[in-house]
């Protein structure tokens, strides 16, 4: 037992027993006396607390802006928390430890509250819950890795299973003034429950539950007069699945998605008090500002909850019935929002979106830049619906926002317009095809990429969308006019659509939206962004990503100015709740000679020692808490800009962290006093233990707990400052800024085989000259017509080689907001020429040359120097 002695000799000495982190070399020592706050936060004294300087905007009292988005995305949290607390189950989490089958938790509840008895009057629910976590990459990985191999998931356990199941039976939504609104439906549930028992139209296939097992209610309940419908959920009728149209009939059934709560909940928050404050209500410089804290908060929701953004998800989203977006927690997910939350809350900002008229203000630029902004948080917001609540919108959608809102059209636009990605081509392709295109496509199909690629590319010009190029993608022999696919790995990421543009319809409003950015590879090397303490500074792009994370380590910034200082912004991470692991590893060590004791005591018939009543102590798991915690601390030359939390990557509250430290706390108190009562009922003497050296080793644990009780106090204490070290980024790539509109009308089709032509009836001309103004801005003058075009390329991942872009005698086909640049194909035939395409370039801007209004009405139907001619052109 040297486990015990080695302890024990510390405390005989009148030593604390040496804290080591499990996860460390073992000669590397915790010491608590460790300068926890290296920014000199002073818990308990008056000596420069941090300051929280993210005051918001100005606004309306009471409002977001006012009150500063970081306390009301807290005090929203703290409320829905308040909302979803679990009953109490210490004797289940003692019996969950027991080695065997996962234990067997029921619960009845009416109109959604918990009752302590369960009643024989409650249905027994069957609830189907697909779980997607996405709080880090390797986590989504490892997700579709597993979807990908067909495998079961993870089931959890009894107690996660059954809380998860009774917040279903809830609805929450956040007000126009930002309160947490609640919704029981438990009796409705409850009612449709009776009506599948009664007609007996689902039966139960799941080896553990079975029909018979649910006894047909034959009356309601009845509490003090009134009449209730009660629900029982019982664990075994509780099923993770990955396709819940597939796995079962469900009385419940709901897609938990796991997401950033900061992000998410600020972007929810700031968009409702956006539609809020109409018209005169805010200026347009105040609504331009937060729509850039909405925009920083989807960017950080990209960074910080993958699995939203993978583009395996989104067949999860569209078919859920309900869709749930929330955090994971030890005992239940909880959520955040629902897509039906999200469906009522796009459908009030109508009033917000018609107010955005540049003829009403004359202040074209700016309205057209927030209109544009608006527009791509909207697409954000539309990708979280299921079809269900999209269906219920669609027409609102369509004469408010000028966008189709047909599923298989919006999943198109999502490609143009949200980072979704893959872990490679082939998981890549087999989601995307289904989603956008509307046909499966199987393991066996995917090992000519290329081919289906280039279906997939015409059946988006059959729904109107045409997807421009570059001249390294362009340009083969047969579908000159299809982006190539890359030989060796594809694409993954939907990056390869930020152009796509539409020419379906009327409703072309997506074309002016830009894509959101998430990542800088690429773009500029560095980038100016506000710093949370008021400061704006200069960062490496590359680094913008380590920073919004917490990633620790140091960080260059640059002054900005004049005086460009630089400076280094740390991040540090602390781990909060390492006394909780010593205290989990020791009680392990104990976990494991205990069962031994219980394996040999029944043989050495000392399982009952005089005076003791019997025990029916079984054998033990090794306890598991609530993962890791770590305080995220950022520093600018020692000045605290920002502190965060974490459990397991998963950025949380200062509140969830210490109420998680307090839930280990409490947990291993109960094993600790269960292990101390079976003590009783054995004789340690027959398996050489010292008891004394036992005691001094539980104690020992008990230390540790106290230990942990007091970094929970020291959370409590921590004043509130921001917890994003980054407020927004500044300057970020402006090639999709608002400009003057520009459309080219245009009709592409396809002819499909033995041709295989793409047709194109647009204005044509030829390239009379061109001349680039600067690195990514070319002048292009066309033979016989006076108008200039101003126009970009479109590379981004490569240098620009200007030489490759465009060359005089180019044919130039006008569609939309793009030329497409084309030369003769060398495979003409005698009876017609086709074209073979090599580049596209954006218009920016267009300028015309003074001419005199004499004889302007002579001639009018004849083409003039100005006039461009709509020609067919036919491309290979």
């Amino acid at each position: 037992m040297a486990l015990f002695g080695r302890d024990a000799s510390s405390l005989r000495a009148g030593r604390a027993p040496e804290v080591r982190n499990p996860f460390l070399d073992t000669d590397s020592t915790i010491d608590d006396t460790e300068q926890y706050d290296a920014a000199s936060i002073d818990i308990g004294t008056k000596t420069n607390p941090p300051r929280n300087r993210n005051a918001g905007l100005p606004g309306p009292n009471g409002s977001l802006v006012a009150r500063g988005g970081f306390e009301i995305r807290a005090q929203l949290w703290q409320d829905l928390s308040n909302k979803l607390l679990p009953p109490e189950e210490s004797e289940m989490m003692i019996k969950s430890l027991e080695i065997g089958a996962d234990v067997r938790l029921q619960r009845t509840y009416v109109e959604g509250v918990y009752r302590e008895d369960v009643d024989e009057a409650g249905v027994v629910l069957k609830v189907g819950l697909t779980y997607l976590p996405g709080a880090n990459k390797p986590e989504v990985t490892r997700l579709e890795e597993i979807s990908m191999a067909g495998k079961r998931p993870d089931q959890r356990d009894a107690i996660w299973r059954v809380n998860t199941a009774a917040t279903l039976l809830w609805n929450f939504d956040v007000s126009s003034d930002l309160a947490i609104i609640q919704s029981d439906r438990t009796g409705e549930i409850a009612r449709e429950a009776k009506m599948r028992l009664n007609s007996r139209a689902a039966s139960y296939t799941d080896s553990k539950f079975s029909w018979k097992d649910s006894k047909k209610p034959s009356k309601s309940l009845i509490i003090r007069g009134k009449q209730y419908d009660p629900v029982t959920i019982d664990s075994d009728a509780v099923a993770i699945v990955n396709d819940l149209r597939v796995e079962g009939v469900w009385d419940i059934q709901a897609t938990l998605i796991e997401v950033d709560m900061p992000s998410l909940l600020g972007l929810i928050t700031n968009y409702k008090y956006l539609i809020s404050t109409i018209g005169p209500g805010m200026s347009s410089t105040n609504a331009s500002q937060v729509l850039e804290t909405m925009i920083e908060d989807a960017r950080r929701l990209c960074i910080r909850s993958p699995v939203l953004f993978r583009m395996s998800t989104r067949v999860h989203i569209i078919r859920s019935h309900d869709t749930r977006y929330g955090i994971n927690h030890t005992s239940m997910f909880r959520t955040l929002t629902t897509s039906k939350g999200i469906r009522e809350m796009i459908s009030l900002s109508a009033s917000y979106f018609t107010s955005l008229d540049p003829a009403s203000t004359g202040d074209y630029r700016s309205q057209s830049q927030i209109k544009s902004q608006f527009l791509q948080m909207l697409i954000l917001l539309l990708s979280l619906l299921n079809n269900k609540d999209l269906d219920e919108i669609k027409d609102f959608l369509e004469s408010t926002f000028e966008i189709r809102a047909d599923r298989q059209h919006l999943e198109i636009v999502f490609l143009k317009l949200i980072p979704l990605v893959s872990i490679n081509q082939k998981v890549f392709l087999k989601a995307m095809i289904p989603t956008c295109a509307g046909y499966p496509l199987q393991d066996d199909d995917t090992a000519n990429y290329g081919e289906h690629w280039d279906t997939f590319i015409q059946t988006l010009l059959l729904q109107g969308f045409v997807l421009p190029g570059t001249v390294l993608g362009l340009g083969r022999d047969e579908f000159s006019w299809i982006v190539r696919w890359p030989e060796k790995k594809g694409f993954h990421s939907t990056e390869v659509f930020n152009n796509l543009q539409y020419h379906g319809c009327h409703l072309r409003a997506i074309n002016d939206i830009p894509p959101i950015e998430v990542h800088r590879e690429g773009g500029p090397k560095e980038i100016t962004v506000l710093l949370s303490n008021g400061n704006t500074v200069v960062i490496g792009s590359a680094d913008v990503d380590g920073i919004t994370a917490f990633s620790p380590g140091r960080y260059t910034v640059q002054e900005s100015g004049s005086g460009s200082r630089l400076f280094d912004l740390e991040i540090q991470e602390i781990w909060v709740n390492r006394h909780i692991a010593q205290a989990t590893r020791v009680i392990n060590q104990v976990i494991d000679e205990y069962n031994k004791w219980q394996g040999q005591a029944s043989k050495r018939k000392v399982l009952k020692m005089p005076g003791s009543k019997g025990t029916g102590h079984g054998f033990l798991k090794g306890f598991k808490g609530e993962g890791r915690i770590t305080r995220h601390m950022a520093l600018l030359n020692q000045d605290t800009l920002a502190i965060a939390y974490k459990i397991d990557g998963s950025k949380v509250t200062g509140l969830d962290a210490a109420g998680n430290i307090g839930s280990e706390i409490r947990h291993l108190n109960e094993l600790l006093s269960y292990i101390e009562r079976s003590m009783n009922d054995v004789d340690l003497r027959s398996f050489n233990v010292d008891k004394r050296e036992l005691k001094v080793t539980l104690g020992s644990i008990r230390q540790n707990i106290d230990l942990a009780i007091r970094e929970k106090d020291r959370i409590y204490n921590i004043p509130q400052i921001s917890d994003e070290p980054i407020e927004k980024i500044l300057h970020p790539d402006s090639s999709h800024e608002a400009g003057p509109e520009i459309w080219n009308d245009y009709h592409a089709v396809f002819t499909g085989p033995p041709d295989n032509l793409l047709v194109i009836d647009a204005k044509r001309a030829i390239v009379k000259s061109f001349k680039w103004l600067s690195a990514e801005i070319v002048e292009v003058c066309l033979d016989r017509h006076s108008i200039k075009y101003f126009a970009t390329p479109l590379r981004r991942n490569e240098p620009i080689i200007q030489s490759d872009e465009i060359e005089e005698r180019d044919i130039v086909i006008l569609a939309g907001q793009y030329m497409i640049l084309a030369v003769e194909s060398e495979d003409n035939q005698d009876d017609h020429i086709d074209l073979s395409m090599t580049n596209w370039l954006r218009i920016k801007g267009t300028e015309e040359e003074s001419k005199s209004n004499r004889g302007a009405n002579r001639n009018r139907n004849k083409v003039g120097r100005g006039d461009i001619p709509q020609v067919r052109s036919c491309f290979c």
